[in-house]
């Protein structure tokens, strides 16, 4: 997949002062976000709303809070361009329900097939969940970001982004405490290159696939959906060094993790096989049937991988209904392309299916209830 973008100049042989560099960050979690977690959990506090009360610290003139609210609030990086911003979120909107059929087939079993995380995922009872809420939750948060002036500082996606960095060091911090065998295995958890990888499935994986399926995406496009994400990644504790410049440098850095972390275990096949069976016959999926599934993933990721990870082949009939998928997709960028008018009304309809997901009321639990877990 990532290779197209290059001709195939990449190869796996070639990385291996990059793999060096990335075993480097696998050491690392965040140490300013870990650090501002401990104060808070050294002094028992548990609160409803994390921003609020950082807010309230930093009032109270507590430096490192006033540090924090400082650097992502009120004097942001000198890259960041909310104009740039706005047409990246504009371009997820206009994808539409072809969004959702990505990220699933696309983004998350590319996640699964890291072993470190994967392992993480089952062992703190993400497998044994609600698996359809699970991506309900991963729905709603990608919306608050997606939402058009959603990541300006104190704004939903803003709000949402800091709180996944606390829930992040939570779970690190839950991890080395009570869960003394998976750290003593793995090191640290969710750590900077797991951090940097999930900018690589959220955005080029997801731009490559639709491009693949041939979906058009304009220069300016990628590179305001790239900005989008780094300014998330920035907003998560991921290292300055990791957020990659441009379009083009995250997907390579993106082809160095893949091929660093990819190397599917039981947990990785147990966790494809659980999300394929939650999306079948499911509303929000037009009730497509779970070969659909299978056929798709085995078209955007390869073979290789789809074998890997014990995905099925599927018949030619499925395989034929996925030249059909792509064949709408592409009618469908045809018409954007030429009727640009229409662009703002299939974003339009990107907006309404964020807001009707909310409204099903089956998003599972808020990022605010998963850090009163901790």
């Amino acid at each position: 997949m990532f290779g197209s973008r290059f001709d195939g100049a990449f190869n796996p042989s070639t990385l291996q002062e990059e793999y060096s560099l990335l075993q480097e960050y696998r050491k690392q979690g965040d140490p300013f976000g870990d650090q501002l977690f401990s104060e808070l959990k050294e002094n028992e506090v548990r609160t409803t709303d994390v921003v609020q009360l950082i807010h309230q610290r930093a009032k109270d003139n507590q430096p490192l809070f006033k540090s924090f609210v400082q650097n992502y609030f009120e004097v942001l990086p000198s890259w960041v361009d909310f104009k740039a911003i706005e047409t990246g979120q504009k371009f997820f909107l206009r994808v539409g329900p072809f969004a959702s059929y990505i990220l699933t087939c696309a983004s998350l079993v590319m996640s699964y097939g890291a072993s470190n995380g994967a392992r993480v995922l089952v062992e703190t009872g993400r497998l044994r969940e609600n698996v359809i809420k699970r991506i309900f939750e991963t729905g709603v948060f990608i919306g608050q970001l997606m939402t058009v002036g959603g990541l300006s500082p104190g704004k939903q996606g803003h709000t949402a982004a800091i709180k996944i960095r606390f829930l992040h060091c939570a779970v690190r911090h839950h991890l080395e405490k009570k869960c003394p065998e998976i750290w003593n295995d793995l090191g640290v958890t969710i750590n900077q290159e797991d951090l940097a990888g999930t900018l690589g499935i959220f955005c080029p994986a997801f731009i490559l696939s639709l491009e693949k399926l041939g979906f058009y995406v304009s220069e300016e496009e990628k590179e305001g959906y790239h900005l989008l994400w780094r300014f998330v990644g920035y907003l998560i504790g991921i290292d300055d060094r990791l957020l990659t410049q441009n379009f083009d440098d995250g997907v390579k850095q993106a082809y160095a993790i893949f091929f660093h972390q990819w190397n599917p275990n039981e947990q990785s096949i147990q966790l494809v096989d659980k999300l394929f069976d939650a999306c079948s016959y499911k509303p929000s999926y037009f009730f497509v049937p779970r070969p659909f599934f299978s056929s798709l993933t085995r078209y955007l990721i390869g073979d290789k991988q789809a074998d890997s990870l014990q995905i099925c082949k599927t018949s030619r009939l499925w395989n034929k209904s996925i030249q059909l998928f792509s064949w709408v997709v592409k009618a469908n960028s045809w018409i954007q392309e030429t009727f640009p008018c229409t662009k703002s009304l299939y974003a339009w309809f990107g907006r309404r299916i964020i807001i009707v997901l909310r409204k099903l009321r089956i998003e599972g639990r808020t990022l605010d209830d998963k850090l009163q877990k901790y």
